[in-house]
């Protein structure tokens, strides 16, 4: 059934689903329907449960047809509060606000909702913070440990070279981690949801209706793949930073094991005025996409309203930017 009305609906189809939905309504309320199993007449096999289907579907193409006039209505509401504000900061969110939602339609049944399950998967992001660990940590340490710390400054260029090949390395390390377990769960969950859509935007998802983003689930999908690789990224520099002070590999891992005990804390309690600027400097966010696109959220930078994702990746990039010059320095420094 949802092969057979999957995809942009016509008004025929449309019609056929309401009265389907109609007739089951009517046939569940008085009780008059076999409960043999027959599979030729009915596509779940029982007409109990086509009954269901019917009624689920046209839920569902209700709710796709409110969907434009809802956000009709919320451009409108923004215009009118708007043209009484003062305030230039309250002008700029109503005018963000009117351009996001503005235009706003979804035309056609599909079989999405799995996508909200893999936006909301975050094992993956566990396992991939453990293997950035196991790969980085001990990058400087075991120099140290096995006495190359000083051969290396007595070559060449030695020191500058080593420091930046490791940074290019630990880059390429979490690019190639993170691209295996992205294509893993995104296979998983196919095979599980058998899900289609992918051109729909993001707010076609049941739970995203109001995510900020206006582009496809697989633009949304690929964003989240360069935000969590940014994530490891990011983590991998400090702990490059971490390996380079530290004598022994333990106490990088360890020390690594409570700085990521910290950011999750702090991903999860600081939600607060203070707590939500912090957080746009926290890694950790950006492996939570249902964070960022179920909700309409933005901080105020001066007059601007910047929308959460935007600035937690221009936060983190700026992070990541200085763990990266810092190893370079240090080791310039101490050549």
């Amino acid at each position: 059934m949802t092969k057979l009305y999957c995809g942009e609906l016509t008004d025929k189809q449309i019609e056929d689903i309401s009265i389907n939905a109609t007739q089951a309504t009517a046939m569940i309320s008085k009780g008059d329907y076999t409960t043999d199993y027959n599979p030729q007449d009915y596509y779940s096999g029982y007409a109990y449960g086509d009954a269901q289907l019917w009624i689920e579907l046209n839920e569902r193409i209700k709710k796709i047809s409110d969907f434009q006039e809802y956000n009709s209505k919320i451009v409108e509401n923004t215009i009118r509060y708007q043209n009484s504000l003062d305030n230039q900061y309250l002008i700029n969110v109503n005018q963000l606000i009117e351009k996001k939602y503005q235009n706003r339609k979804v035309s056609g049944l599909y079989n999405n909702d799995g996508f909200a399950d893999l936006f909301d998967y975050h094992f993956s992001s566990s396992l991939l913070l453990i293997l950035l660990l196991l790969g980085v940590c001990s990058s400087y340490t075991t120099e140290k440990e096995n006495s190359m710390t000083l051969m290396l400054r007595t070559c060449k260029s030695g020191g500058i070279c080593t420091s930046t090949f490791k940074c290019i390395a630990m880059v390429i390390y979490s690019f190639i981690i993170n691209l295996c377990f992205s294509l893993c769960d995104l296979f998983m969950f196919f095979i599980c949801y058998r899900f289609n859509g992918y051109t729909q935007p993001i707010y076609s998802i049941s739970g995203y209706e109001n995510s900020p983003v206006v582009s496809s689930v697989l633009s949304v999908i690929v964003l989240c793949f360069f935000m969590r690789w940014l994530c490891l990224c990011t983590l991998g520099s400090i702990v490059l930073l971490l390996s380079k002070i530290a004598n022994k590999t333990y106490y990088v891992f360890i020390g690594s094991i409570l700085l990521l005990a910290l950011l999750m804390v702090a991903s999860t309690v600081g939600t607060n005025l203070l707590g939500n600027y912090l957080n746009c400097f926290n890694p950790i966010n950006l492996i939570l996409p249902s964070k960022h696109f179920k909700e309409f959220n933005f901080i105020k930078i001066g007059n601007i309203p910047l929308i959460t994702y935007t600035a937690n990746i221009i936060g983190v990039f700026l992070i990541f930017t200085i763990c990266t010059l810092l190893n370079c320095f240090d080791l310039r420094r101490t050549k």
